[in-house]
Parts: structure tokens; C-alpha cells; sequence
């Protein structure tokens, strides 16, 4: 009876692990965003004349808006370009308003 018992307890936290693993508690699907903020940057509107990278730090306001805290990169015009494309822009799509800070890599290539 004890290893009945066991084996239903190992099991319950086993499943319950594995489903709280699997949730997100932002409300979004992972690559949403990233595919929000690749639309807000297509089209510069400066020549690029070598592949730019950036690692850019945000946070999301109650608003749904992108407020951005850091733009890491060697490039300040990528960095105005950045900052003037993405900081308080709407998203579409609804988020769970958190204070919890986002950071995606941004690759600008040439064409």
C-alpha cells in the first residue's frame, strides 16, 4: 500500500512539473514579439553597409507598449534607429502587463 501511495505521489509531481514547465505565464506565444519587433524595424531608412548587430533590453508598460532600456551595439545610428522605431510602440498583440524585462538580439543585414 506505502508503494502505491509512492508511486502516485512521484507521479503527481512529476506531471505537475512538467505542466508548469510548459505554461507561459506572459500570455504570448515565444516568437509573437520577436515577430512584432521585426516588422516595427524592416526598412531602415539608412544605408547599411555592413551586417549591424544589436542586443536590445525592454520592458512592456500597462499601455502595451515597448519602452526601451538599453541598446547594445557598436553602431549609434543603429542605436537612434532603434530607439526611434521601437520605444513606445503599440503592440498588437495583448500581453499580460509585467515588469519583467525582455532582451533580443537585433541583426540588421545588407540587402
Amino acid at each position: 500500500m506505502k508503494s502505491i501511495k509512492m508511486v502516485l505521489l512521484v507521479l503527481a509531481i512529476t506531471f505537475t512539473g512538467a505542466l508548469s514547465a510548459t505554461t507561459n505565464p506572459d500570455g504570448l506565444e515565444p516568437n509573437v514579439l520577436a515577430n512584432e519587433i521585426t516588422a516595427l524595424l524592416k526598412k531602415p531608412e539608412f544605408q547599411v553597409a555592413e551586417d549591424l548587430k544589436a542586443n536590445v533590453t525592454f520592458m512592456l508598460n500597462k499601455n502595451n507598449e515597448i519602452v526601451v532600456i538599453s541598446v547594445d551595439t557598436e553602431s549609434e545610428q543603429l542605436e537612434s534607429y532603434i530607439k526611434t522605431r521601437l520605444n513606445y510602440s503599440k503592440l498588437k498583440e495583448g500581453l499580460v502587463s509585467t515588469t519583467k524585462t525582455y532582451k533580443i538580439p537585433v541583426k540588421i543585414s545588407m540587402v
